[in-house]
């Protein structure tokens, strides 16, 4: 999508009551919202369509979702209070929670690096790193964190910075 082009969001009165947490444009111009109440996730087509991804539609998924990110194979993942969800094509294809070793499963922010390892900011147990579907890394205090609860994840010219709770930035990686 060419950053001036103009998108009709008559559509969006629909999220007047919703509690939105993020907003995200993917590559293919659909809109994908995430909402902390009974919104769930919600993709909307550039011609209007809603996709709903919320507890009601499938089992153990929760309606609390904080952000999503398009990643470099087109999926959508997606953080929530319950781990991370990653979608291709409308259809849940993996998830990752407390049953691949994520203690504190509420994700506050994702980051896909370059050489595609997923970065999740956890509320209290740092950065849990996945890669090809398996947990490759744990990163918190033991590692140098000076706080568990990581908020954001930003890319930098060197690698990667994150946002702990106390308002520290740190560095991680190239």
């Amino acid at each position: 999508m060419e950053k001036s082009e103009n998108i009709n969001y008559e559509y969006l009165s629909y999220f007047d009551d919703m509690n939105i947490r993020h907003i995200n444009i993917d590559s293919g111009g659909n809109l994908w919202v995430c909402s902390n109440d009974v919104g769930g996730m919600v993709q909307v087509s550039r011609n209007g369509e809603f996709t709903f991804y919320r507890s009601e539609d499938s089992e153990g998924m929760t309606n609390r979702y904080v952000m999503s990110i398009e990643l470099s194979d087109g999926s959508i993942a997606a953080a929530t209070i319950n781990g991370v969800y990653i979608y291709k094509d409308g259809q849940e294809v993996e998830v990752f929670d407390s049953k691949d070793g994520m203690d504190i499963p509420q994700i506050n922010c994702l980051l896909e690096t370059e050489d595609k390892k997923l970065l999740c900011c956890s509320d209290g147990d740092g950065v849990y790193v996945f890669k090809d579907g398996e947990m490759i890394e744990h990163i918190d205090s033991r590692v140098g964190l000076t706080s568990q609860v990581v908020l954001r994840a930003v890319r930098c010219g060197y690698g990667y910075r994150q946002r702990l709770s106390p308002g520290i930035p740190q560095g991680y990686g190239s």
